[in-house]
């Protein structure tokens, strides 16, 4: 009689949340602009977010800029926001 290989593990990589005051606590990360925020949260990224009158950095501005045309998948992510 033949043996069956078991089947294989896989391992798991589902997230968790840690949550304080009832509210997840998400990972804060260097945002595209130097920054450290989250890029839903980023001046450069989101125009509802940009203050009457605010004119943003030209340097970083260009970083950006570049980045989102180098990065497909970062342009369309930060798109959907």
């Amino acid at each position: 009689m033949q043996q069956q290989a078991s089947p294989t593990t896989t391992a798991n990589h589902s997230a968790f949340a840690i949550f304080q005051n009832n509210s997840p606590v998400l990972p804060i990360k260097t945002c595209l602009c130097g920054e450290e925020h989250l890029f839903w949260e980023c001046q450069y990224l989101i125009e509802s977010l940009k203050p009457y009158r605010w004119v943003p950095n030209k340097k970083i501005q260009q970083r950006i800029n570049e980045k989102l045309i180098r990065y497909e998948r970062l342009a369309v992510a930060v798109k959907r926001v």
